[in-house]
C-alpha cells in the first residue's frame, strides 16, 4: 500500500498490548464482516459489536470506517501476497512451479476466500468512491500480479511478451471462481475451474518457454 506501514496509514499505532490487542480485535472483525456484508452493509456498531469494544476504540485506532477499511484491505494483502509469492518461488521447474501456484490460488479459494471476497467488494463499492481506497487497491492488484510475473521470469530466465496480461486472467479467474463456490459450493466444479485456469496460464507461459531462445522446464 502507499504507506510506509499501510495499517496505520488512516490509523494510530497501538501504545499498549491491551491496545494492540483492542486492534486486532477490530481489524479481524471487520475482515469477517465487510466479506459477508459488504462496507455499506456493516455499520462501525456492526464491527464494534463483534470485536467487543466501544466505538470510541475503534476511532482511536483507525479515525473513521474508511480508515479500518483500508487497514483491513492492507491485512489481507500482505498475506494474500505472500501466497502468491511463495506459490510461485518454493518448487523449481516450471511444470512443478504452475501446479505450485494453481493449488496456492485454489487454498486461497477454499480456505481464504474472506480475503477475496473483501477485495472485490471493496473495488466494487470504493474504488470509484474513494480515491486512497481506489490507490490502495490498484497497489494490491500491481503487486500481486507482479509476483506471479516475477515467478515466471525466474523460472524462464527472461522476460515473456504479454505476461502481465496473463497474471491479471489469472486472478480475475479466481475472484470468479470465488463467487461461483460461493453460490454453488461444488467440489467436482471446482477441480474443473482450476484445470481450466491451469491450461489457461499454461498457454502462454509455456509458449513463451518453447519460443526460440527460450529457457525449457
Amino acid at each position: 500500500m502507499s504507506d510506509s506501514n499501510p495499517e496505520r496509514a488512516s490509523g494510530r499505532a497501538a501504545a499498549t498490548p491491551h491496545g494492540e490487542l483492542s486492534r486486532q480485535r477490530i481489524l479481524a472483525a471487520a475482515i469477517a464482516l465487510f466479506s459477508e456484508r459488504g462496507f455499506a452493509g456493516t455499520s462501525v456498531a456492526d464491527v464494534c459489536e463483534r470485536a467487543g469494544v466501544v466505538k470510541t476504540a475503534l476511532y482511536w485506532h483507525f479515525e473513521h470506517k474508511e480508515g479500518l477499511l483500508d487497514a483491513a484491505l492492507a491485512r489481507v494483502a500482505e498475506a494474500w501476497i505472500a501466497e502468491i509469492r511463495a506459490s510461485v518461488l518454493e518448487v523449481d521447474g516450471l511444470e512443478a512451479r504452475l501446479d505450485r501456484f494453481v493449488a496456492g490460488l485454489r487454498w486461497l479459494v477454499t480456505e481464504r476466500s474472506e480475503t477475496l471476497l473483501l477485495i472485490l467488494g471493496a473495488v466494487l463499492e470504493r474504488a470509484e468512491v474513494n480515491e486512497a481506497t481506489r490507490a490502495n487497491l490498484f497497489e494490491l492488484f500491481t503487486s500481486a500480479r507482479n509476483a506471479i510475473a516475477e515467478g515466471v521470469r525466474m523460472t524462464l530466465g527472461r522476460d515473456v511478451p504479454d505476461l502481465d496480461l496473463a497474471a491479471d486472467a489469472a486472478l480475475s479467474l479466481v475472484h470468479g471462481i470465488a463467487i461461483t463456490q460461493r453460490l454453488t459450493r461444488d467440489p467436482a466444479q471446482l477441480d474443473r475451474q482450476f484445470d481450466y485456469l491451469r491450461r489457461i496460464f499454461a498457454l502462454a507461459v509455456f509458449h513463451a518457454a518453447n519460443a526460440p531462445g527460450g529457457k525449457h522446464p
